[in-house]
């Protein structure tokens, strides 16, 4: 078949499937079944907060590809090259993008010849920054923005480029690939500075999330309850890695040039949430049976696919969890590929919370479980007077994304997301223990034990910790 017929067969077949995608806990962490089988593209984690040094500035950290294992190699970890990553901002509460960042990756392989993270074997050859020419395995990023809700790739009159070829930060392999280095230094250098909008950065990080996943999914048997382990947690995402996109916006860029006057200011409050896209049509290169076998119609990508057809959200994530332990199992695909201002149709497992079912039966705690109209405005609309990012409750579409108050400086969730927040503690609280008001809401009481990240973050840009070393990776130490 020849390359322009192919085409053509493509997109009636685009037409035809529509929906159906080749795609795909912690906060988001495997939380749906088609996107575990499809970890590059999956959204684990977002976090938001206005800059502590500089309140002008908000910082944005957007987490995927969860569980890495940092020994995993000779691959490595990197992000998809097919696939389109996106940062939006919603200004006035209608559930759709005001302010769109894409990311769209390519991977180069120098030395096909090796399977080292290292070109060559050479002992002078260590790889000290993310542009050395002795990385074998090269991951650069075109960054694009639209003030619509247009997708931001390389395709549209309304979308702007801001950055050809920029470099992610690498695996960090071990200390002999790198030859020693502070791996915060390599890491430094892969900041990029974007004129008119911030800064930004993307690579590989340890995972910040902390959670006691091995209690919580078993029956949330929480071990500062039972007693097990001491009462202490264990931080089941210790020692493990994840892909991170970090942006640094000024707040000015972020509210489309107006001034904020306070935090009761119109313009103070936006909503924020990452989603990943794949195109609509994968094709699988046919087995190869004989040596003289040649695709010589089709140019296969280096992955071995061929992608056509629109672009199509297969994951997304705005608050926390909410995938996780709000959405039951027969929307959790669904809710994935649904956009924020459609969100109403789930507004029922808001209202309606089947964790505080759970808690109530294993552990008798007095959360209510049905008119959870708090858990509504804390997902769904804002808290009036805090994060509600639409003039009122009736004005605001339901729609899940992270919201924040950029006008106030110190912001803690559920205004905004720092890394520290402990988001376990906080939400199996509010769901175990309040009526379903903002007048009984709890934020204390319910803990699953561990309350700390296992690393440090780091003080400045890009924030997220130093990713463990394959060298150090031991499965069967204590975490320590």
């Amino acid at each position: 078949m020849r390359l322009s017929r192919l085409a053509s067969v493509l997109v009636v077949m685009g037409l035809l499937v529509g929906m159906m995608v080749v795609s795909g806990g912690a906060s988001s962490h495997r939380e749906a079944p088609l996107i575990a089988a499809d970890p590059q593209v999956d959204n684990t984690d977002l976090y938001a907060w206005v800059d502590e040094t500089d309140p002008t500035k908000l910082n944005i950290v957007s987490l995927y590809n969860p569980f890495e294992m940092p020994a995993g190699f000779p691959n490595g970890f990197t992000f998809a090259d097919d696939a389109l990553y996106t940062i939006n901002i919603d200004r006035d509460g209608n559930g759709s993008s005001d302010l769109r960042y894409g990311f769209r990756f390519t991977t180069t392989i120098r030395n096909p010849d090796t399977f080292y993270s290292n070109v060559t074997l050479a002992d002078d050859l260590a790889v000290t920054s993310p542009d050395d020419p002795d990385l074998n395995i090269v991951q650069t990023y075109d960054l694009f923005t639209s003030n619509s809700e247009t997708l931001p790739d390389n395709r549209g009159s309304s979308v702007s480029r801001l950055l050809d070829d920029a470099y992610t930060s690498p695996n960090n392999v071990g200390p002999a690939t790198h030859a020693g280095m502070d791996f915060a230094d390599i890491m430094s250098e892969a900041t990029q500075e974007v004129d008119g909008h911030g800064m930004v950065w993307a690579g590989q990080t340890d995972d910040p999330f902390f959670a006691d996943l091995g209690a919580i999914w078993d029956l949330a048997q929480l071990r500062t309850i039972t007693g097990a382990n001491g009462g202490e947690g264990i931080d089941a995402l210790a020692d493990f890695n994840a892909q991170a996109i970090v942006m640094q916006l000024d707040i000015s860029t972020v509210t489309g040039g107006a001034a904020l006057t306070g935090a009761d200011d119109p313009n103070a409050a936006v909503g924020i949430w990452a989603s990943t896209y794949r195109q609509s049509i994968r094709i699988l290169p046919p087995t190869l049976n004989t040596a003289n076998d040649l695709l010589n119609s089709i140019n296969f990508e280096s992955s071995g696919t061929f992608n056509a057809g629109p672009w199509v959200q297969v994951s997304r994530l705005g608050m926390p969890l909410s995938n996780e332990v709000i959405i039951l199992l027969r929307d959790k695909d669904r809710w994935n590929r649904t956009h924020p201002r459609a969100d109403v149709r789930f507004e029922n497992y808001y209202l309606n919370s089947h964790l505080a079912v759970l808690l109530n039966a294993v552990h008798g705690t007095p959360g209510a479980t049905t008119n959870r109209n708090d858990l509504v405005a804390i997902f769904l609309t804002g808290i009036p007077g805090v994060n509600m990012v639409a003039d009122d409750a009736d004005s605001a579409v339901k729609s899940d994304m992270l919201r924040i108050n950029l006008a106030i400086p110190e912001s803690s969730f559920p205004n905004g997301r720092t890394l520290t927040d402990d988001v376990i503690d906080i939400e199996l609280s509010v769901v175990g223990l309040s009526d379903g008001t903002f007048e009984g809401l709890m934020t204390s009481g319910i803990s699953d034990g561990v309350d700390a990240n296992d690393v440090e973050f780091q003080k400045s840009f890009p924030f997220v910790a130093v990713p463990h070393a394959g060298f150090d990776f031991n499965p069967d130490s204590d975490g320590d």
